[in-house]
């Protein structure tokens, strides 16, 4: 019965554990997962130098078809140095749930594939294998550039030492081959600096390789021009690309710089003192200095605009730059015109600048006669004539007499004294040159000096003086009549030869002609219209000879200082066009000649002795290449004739062969 009973309490024992065994099998088959196998790709987006590792999760579905709850985690195996895991999950019975699996992965781990089991137990004894391949991704090269210092404001004619640095950020992958370009941000905007690196290589600069996480440098001297600066803000953008990565990948570095405004400081009024007519005080020399104060740009083109003051005094300097932080004194020179009159002058004048603003000043001079004695001693030095000599008798004249003190007597003594002078000094330059422009520039001074005679005499008075002021005169006339007008005369007569030969210059004289007498000459109206023509039709003719050109150029190609052509069978064509722009020069040099544009006609003499020479060179090279043709023809006849004698030769022995042999 003890036998029996322990007997049934084993066999009860046996069924529990059959039991159990069922149920937990059934419970394992109750969990399914799906998919079981996957591929997860994890991208390192991040600088190495900011995380550790990288994460991502994977979401599988899991279904539970138990009659009770599940609890689930999960763990990795054989995965290295990724670690699996996952927040815990329950899951109700028999309902289907979403679940992420995490994968975490070093950032030291290196780019490629990995094999990574991810086992999902429950709180039921249950494991569940997926398998994941882990594909880690590094990203492409990152470029961060930048520059160690800007310049700020830019200095005319400064140089600057900087470095730009180029740093690989991302750490995981070399840059390969980078290029660094610098360019102004907005585009085709003038930058106004000359960059270059240690080796005088202008941007764009080279690197073969910037290391993962490493940077490297080059040294770049900025030079800024010493002109032709336009003050403003300025910005380069400085910008890097790998052959392995994407411009947009990199970071830019905006490079920054003023040009400043020039400022303008000048010193005070010119005061020219006082002039008279004497020799070595009718002219005077003083400066104006001009600073620039700003330190940085140049004073440039620069302007002076009279105001207000008479014109053919004061002869300007030629002022063009003025460096940074710095001053340059100009002079500025005064002339005593012949015919000016006594008294105080005065100028005002306006300096003006592109960008250094504008600023006004003053000149004055006082106008006196000289001493009567100074202008004795002057006319005493004058050429002997009798205009001289009876200067010395008024000047004389008027220092002894009584009636000095009539200043209209003085005055108009001393005006014709300085209206003799500038006649003699007008008269012996006039007789000096060969060029009829100039002969009649001094022939208009000689008119106006004897108009001036003859307006100072109507001031004269005094018996004795005015005596001498009519004998100067009437001088004076008589050389006009005889010499001046027979000078004028003779000009006009050139016209003639002018008008058919050399048309501009027909035209200017006429017009200086017609400006001494106050009158338009007909000559003028007639060779203005003739050098128009001629002009015209030479324009017209260029035109023809660039169309011609053309085409020569089409059938033609360049070989060495000559042109061949390209096709011999267009010879008679192509050098038909030669002959053509030949023509063609040869009319515009005609043109030219005559119109008095003797530059421009030997410009196209030359291109027509050029034309010849190439037109030459065609020649010979077709002379050549039909020498060429030709012999290689009778090359070929020749052949042929040898050919068919021997052809003849080997059938009369055939047929010599069959007599014999029957």
């Amino acid at each position: 019965m003890h036998k029996s009973h322990k007997s049934g309490i084993f066999c009860i024992f046996c069924i529990c554990i059959c039991i159990i065994t069922v149920a937990l099998i059934s419970n394992v088959q109750a969990i399914s997962m799906t998919p079981t196998t996957f591929t997860l790709e994890i991208l390192f987006d991040e600088p190495k130098s900011k995380t550790s590792s990288f994460s991502e999760s994977y979401s599988v579905q899991v279904t539970n078809d138990a009659n009770f709850s599940v609890t689930l985690n999960a763990t990795g195996v054989g995965c290295g140095n990724i670690v699996v895991s996952m927040s815990p999950v329950t899951l109700s019975k028999n309902t289907t749930e979403t679940i992420g699996i995490d994968f975490e992965v070093p950032s030291s781990q290196p780019e490629g594939k990995y094999t990574c089991k991810a086992n999902v137990f429950g709180n039921n004894f249950f494991t569940v294998s997926l398998t994941a391949t882990i594909n880690v991704i590094y990203p492409p090269p990152q470029l961060w550039v930048k520059w160690d210092n800007d310049i700020r404001k830019a200095k005319a004619g400064e140089k600057y030492s900087r470095n730009i640095i180029i740093e690989e950020i991302m750490g995981y992958k070399p840059a390969k081959y980078v290029t660094v370009e610098i360019k102004p941000l907005e585009e085709e905007k003038p930058i106004f600096l000359d960059i270059k690196d240690e080796k005088g290589q202008s941007p764009p600069f080279y690197f073969k390789q910037i290391d993962a996480g490493k940077s490297d440098s080059k040294q770049i001297i900025i030079a800024v021009p010493e002109r032709n600066l336009v003050p403003g803000n300025y910005t380069l953008n400085t910008r890097t690309k790998a052959t392995n990565n994407k411009p947009e990948d990199n970071v830019d570095y905006l490079f920054m710089y003023e040009v400043p405004y020039p400022v303008m400081r000048i010193s005070e009024n010119i005061d020219f003192e006082s002039l008279t007519f004497s020799e070595g005080k009718n002219t005077l020399e003083k400066s104006l200095r001009i600073e620039e104060i700003g330190e940085y740009t140049p004073i440039e083109g620069i302007a002076i605009e009279k105001i207000s003051g008479e014109d053919g005094w004061i002869t300007l300097p030629a002022i063009d730059y003025v460096k940074p932080n710095s001053s340059e004194n100009f002079t500025f020179k005064i002339s005593l015109p012949e015919d000016a009159k006594l008294g105080k002058r005065e100028w005002k004048f306006k300096i003006r600048t592109i960008y250094a603003g504008s600023n006004e000043f003053s000149t004055n001079t006082l106008v006196y006669f000289p001493s009567l004695d100074e202008s004795i001693a002057e006319a005493k030095n004058m050429p002997k004539s009798e205009i001289s000599e009876n200067l010395i008798l008024m000047l004389e004249g008027a220092k002894t007499s009584t009636e000095k003190q009539n200043l209209k007597d003085l005055a108009g003594t001393m005006y014709i004294f300085s209206a003799s002078k500038t006649l003699i000094f007008e008269i012996s330059a006039m007789k000096n040159t060969d060029a009829l422009g100039e002969k009649l520039s001094h022939i208009s001074a000689i008119k106006r000096s004897i108009n001036k005679i003859e307006m100072a005499k109507k001031l004269i008075t005094a018996g004795e003086l005015l005596d001498k002021a009519t004998k100067i005169l009437n001088y004076a006339r008589n050389i006009e009549k005889s010499e001046i007008d027979a000078e004028v005369e003779n000009i006009r007569k050139n016209l003639e030869i002018y008008k058919k030969e050399d048309y501009k210059r027909c035209a200017v004289l006429s017009k200086k002609i017609g400006e001494i007498y106050g009158q338009e000459l007909p000559e003028q109206k007639i060779c203005e219209e003739k050098y128009i023509q001629a002009i015209t039709k030479a324009s017209k003719l260029k035109d023809d000879a660039e169309n011609v050109r053309n085409e020569i150029e089409e059938n033609t190609f360049v070989v060495g200082t000559g042109r061949i052509l390209l096709n011999p069978f267009a010879y008679d064509y192509v050098i038909t066009k030669y002959d053509e722009n030949e023509k063609i020069y040869e009319n515009l040099i005609k043109f030219y000649d005559a119109a008095g544009e003797t530059g421009e006609a030997k410009i196209y003499e030359k291109k027509s002795d050029d034309l010849k020479t190439e037109k030459n060179i065609v020649s010979a090279f077709f002379m050549v290449y039909g020498a060429i043709v030709i012999l290689i023809l009778t090359s070929i006849v020749v052949r042929i004739f040898i050919g068919w004698t021997q052809y003849k030769r080997d059938e009369e022995e055939k047929m010599l062969g069959d007599v014999v042999y029957g």
